[in-house]
């Protein structure tokens, strides 16, 4: 059996490429979406879920339909299969986050995502340069 024939077998049961490319997208949306501030972390799971289930239907409705069964019956269990490969997609990033986190020692689920200026403390001249490290010396 070669290459050919074992893609073509794979791309009759649920078309396996377009599931890698859902499952990949979701993946790359996931890292994206954290260094956007204005989507809040807890968001991204749902957005990751709607979003691999859109693009399965998407992907659905574009290949031809091999059974005689109403395009609504197979665009809503292609959601359900899109659902079910955006929480594996969630899962592969958990896990590729935490091999990335034990092989490096970085730790990104606290410095990822830009920093605000509030986090940061500015230091205008050398006065207050000058009473920050007086202020350290007293500390013990």
């Amino acid at each position: 059996m070669n290459t050919d024939t074992a893609v073509a077998e794979l791309t009759k049961i649920q078309s396996w490429p377009s599931v890698a490319l859902v499952l990949a997208l979701g993946v790359m949306i996931g890292y994206v979406l954290t260094f956007w501030p204005q989507c809040p972390n807890r968001y991204i799971p749902i957005i990751i879920l709607g979003f691999c289930g859109a693009a399965m239907v998407v992907l659905s409705i574009l290949e031809p339909a091999p059974l005689k069964v109403p395009l609504y019956v197979i665009s809503f269990r292609n959601f359900l299969i899109g659902m079910i490969i955006g929480f594996i997609s969630i899962i592969a990033h958990k896990l590729i986050m935490s091999k990335i986190t034990t092989w490096t020692g970085i730790n990104f689920s606290e410095s990822s995502g830009p920093k605000k200026e509030e986090d940061s403390v500015k230091v205008s001249d050398e006065k207050d340069t000058a009473i920050i490290k007086k202020l350290n010396q007293e500390v013990p």
